[in-house]
């Protein structure tokens, strides 16, 4: 049974995935806007997948609702993926557009580069863990969707080993997770890991001030506090 989210953005898929023959359910996803269960190496596994559209994964990444949010709270889940629906199109200076006719275009709201893009989608490969996977329109979508649950169910397919690939540093699951919220580099996620004790409940819930205190030690062995700037956007991105 594939869950469905019915809010906004995802109730739609409803209709479509259960002409496919799927077996779809509507109801309320705290992350995720598709969830089923699958099998590897015998063992059952839940499947996330987050989808959005071009211009929406642009407005999350630039408020900080999917590395600071969504994707933090998807790690609860096996195996994570992010479902890019749309052209990728863009102008002589990489400035993402959105097609308004056949040969009329206009800059996607929040000014981002398809560099930028990219690499922040790899970003949360690398760190989270977050597949992505890209759908040049609604039809590809349903297609991959159809083909991602297949591979996870059925017999044959299903019991074969996922090999989740390593980040390129040796990095605590702790380190990974805040590596996702603004303004933190590996160095300093070693910093917070050693503040927090490497509790994730303490670090999220932690005030302002608490996060504006953390010490950090450059390489040159000279100790700072993270600062109130700097603290202000975690937070937020946090709430």
């Amino acid at each position: 049974m594939i869950l469905v989210d019915k809010r906004a953005g995802s109730h739609e898929l409803v209709a479509l995935l259960g002409t496919m023959g799927l077996p779809v359910e509507e109801t309320t996803l705290d992350f995720g806007d598709l969830l089923f269960e699958g099998q590897a190496q015998g063992k059952s596994v839940s499947v996330v997948i987050e989808h959005k559209k071009i211009g929406d994964l642009v407005n999350a990444f630039r408020t900080g609702r999917l590395p600071g949010h969504q994707a933090l709270g998807m790690q609860e889940f096996d195996y994570r993926y992010l479902l890019i629906e749309g052209e990728l199109l863009y102008d002589r200076y990489g400035l993402l557009l959105r097609r308004r006719g056949r040969r009329a275009f206009s800059i996607i709201h929040g000014g981002m580069t398809i560099g930028e893009l990219m690499k922040r989608v790899w970003r949360e490969q690398l760190e989270v863990g977050l597949t992505p996977i890209f759908s040049h329109s609604r039809r590809d979508t349903l297609k991959l969707i159809e083909a991602l649950y297949h591979v996870w169910t059925e017999p044959g397919h299903s019991h074969i080993a996922i090999h989740t690939p390593p980040t390129l540093l040796p990095l605590s699951q702790f380190r990974k997770t805040v590596l996702t919220l603004p303004e933190i580099g590996v160095r300093t996620s070693a910093a917070v890991e050693k503040f927090f004790g490497s509790s994730l409940r303490y670090a999220f819930n932690a005030s302002l001030g608490v996060w504006a205190d953390i010490p950090i030690t450059n390489d040159k062995g000279k100790t700072r506090k993270l600062g109130a700037k700097d603290a202000a956007k975690i937070v937020a991105a946090l709430e």
